[in-house]
């Protein structure tokens, strides 16, 4: 009875070991997401701008309608810190979001949100994706009178 029992340990061991090991990854992914991300050298880029450039690649069969834009912040994405901004689209009375990733003033990533993106929490915005008018300059304005 002694003898097996301890086989019983051995192979209950045997068994948990990979078990444990997965527990150990997902806890590691967990706090690696919780964990601030590095703030890059460069500047907060013109995400509304290069959004607004880069939806038809984006949403390429998509009739987008009204947007709705988050604030931009900083995350850790599998390619380095990046920005993220989260768009806010309303799909027949139901809020779709995406999670747009920026670096180097390039989309780099979009994805539908998920939980760890947090766009379900983010504040919204009107998003115009229109494109600016053209600035004239006094030179430019200037020949024109003439």
């Amino acid at each position: 009875m002694v003898g097996g029992a301890r086989v019983r340990r051995t192979v209950n061991a045997i068994a948990l070991a990979p078990l444990l090991g997965l527990v150990g990854c997902t806890t590691s992914e967990l706090v690696q997401s919780l964990t601030p991300a590095a703030v890059p050298e460069a500047s907060e880029p013109d995400y509304r701008r290069i959004v607004a450039e880069n939806l038809q690649s984006l949403f390429p069969k998509a009739s987008l309608g009204d947007l709705e834009i988050s604030a931009l912040r900083m995350v850790d994405h599998f390619k380095g810190p990046a920005w993220i901004a989260c768009l806010k689209l309303d799909a027949h009375g139901t809020p779709q979001y995406y999670a747009i990733f920026i670096q180097a003033d390039k989309v780099i990533d979009s994805r539908a949100g998920v939980i760890v993106d947090q766009c379900y929490k983010q504040d919204y915005f009107p998003f115009d994706t229109s494109p600016p008018p053209p600035v004239i300059t006094t030179r430019a304005a200037s020949a024109t009178r003439r």
